[in-house]
């Protein structure tokens, strides 16, 4: 009779069997809802009927610790310890989870978003980067040629003075010279005539002394004649004619002189010509050139002005969506479960 049935009730059970038997059902039970929580498996029918079967005991093992722990100490006996409470939390719902899943995807979303958000902003600022680089390319371009048109300038005023001093120069030589030529041809003619002059004396004075020989007054208009011939047939007229000669040659070799430096001149000014129709001419293709670089310039600096506002648009359109999502799955979390919403809002 010493011992008592298993189907005894736990109040007839002495107090240390009643602590023994409670213990060992409080292990029991935190390590099976261990044991489902770790394996993420929800409590079942069969679990809380096991829990209702054992709650009967377990009330009677708290209430007879509360009477064993009022009650003062018998002498001679020591209070048995107390069970250790289980080191595995409560059990987690699936709905938490699933809760907690959708918040850390959307916030891998929202980080997604902010890094497109950074390359779109990087992107940006390498489009305005080159775009700089251009202008200033463009503004070298534009520097550099407008150097060359003002050396080009420089240079058609320089041979165009150059051109104006060889013609006033080669002018003032042509006059100097005709001016020295009209000035010895009227001393030769003076000359001349006062030779014929003398011969004329000498001829009368000579038909004055003979009167009377025959044939002196059929001469007389042969006289003029004879007197111009003169110089040609007598020593002086010679050399006057060799003198004459000479100055003709060196009239003639001043004149190829000039000549000569007036082609060369000409010939300078068309080189210079030519030099000045290149100048223009690649003057003109650098000015396309930059026609097409300025084209170029704002055709890229649209495309980025259109393309930077889309892109900003559209990243403030889906983070207005996200918030818009965050904003209704709050208010609605109350009413619907939060997978519903989100899967309703996606």
């Amino acid at each position: 009779m010493d011992r008592q049935s298993p189907r005894q009730s736990p109040r007839a059970q002495p107090p240390q069997l009643r602590k023994r038997t409670s213990a060992p059902q409080n292990q029991g039970k935190l390590h099976q809802a261990g044991r489902h929580i770790a394996s993420g498996i929800p409590n079942s029918a069969r679990e809380r009927s096991d829990s209702g079967r054992e709650a009967s005991p377990s009330q009677a093992s708290r209430r007879s610790n509360s009477s064993e722990l009022s009650r003062p100490p018998r002498p001679g006996r020591t209070l048995a310890p107390l069970p250790e409470a289980s080191p595995h939390p409560g059990p987690v719902s699936p709905g938490a989870r699933r809760e907690s899943s959708e918040l850390i995807g959307l916030a891998k979303g929202g980080e997604a978003l902010m890094r497109r958000l950074a390359d779109v902003n990087s992107v940006n600022g390498e489009l305005r980067r080159k775009l700089e680089l251009q202008s200033n390319e463009i503004s070298l371009l534009e520097a550099s040629s407008r150097q060359q048109q003002q050396l080009l300038k420089e240079f058609e005023h320089r041979a165009k003075q150059a051109r104006q001093s060889d013609a006033a120069a080669a002018e003032a030589k042509a006059k100097a010279a005709a001016a020295q030529r009209e000035e010895q041809l009227q001393k030769e003619l003076s000359a001349r005539a006062q030779l014929a002059n003398l011969e004329m004396r000498q001829a009368q004075a000579a038909m004055a002394g003979q009167p009377g020989q025959p044939g002196a007054f059929n001469e007389l208009p042969k006289l003029p004649q004879a007197i111009f011939k003169a110089p040609s047939t007598g020593e002086s007229g010679g050399s006057k004619i060799l003198a004459m000669e000479m100055e003709m040659n060196l009239v003639r070799s001043r004149f190829a002189r000039e000549t000569t430096m007036r082609q060369a001149a000409e010939k300078t000014a068309a080189d210079a010509q030519q030099e000045q129709r290149e100048m223009s001419a690649l003057i003109d293709r650098q000015a396309a050139e930059i026609d097409s670089l300025r084209r170029e310039l704002a055709q890229r600096a649209e495309q980025a002005g259109a393309c930077n506002p889309q892109q900003q648009s559209k990243a403030e359109e889906r983070l207005r969506r996200e918030r818009g999502k965050f904003a209704a799955v709050s208010r609605l979390e109350g009413v619907l479960p939060k997978h519903m919403l989100l899967k309703a809002l996606a």
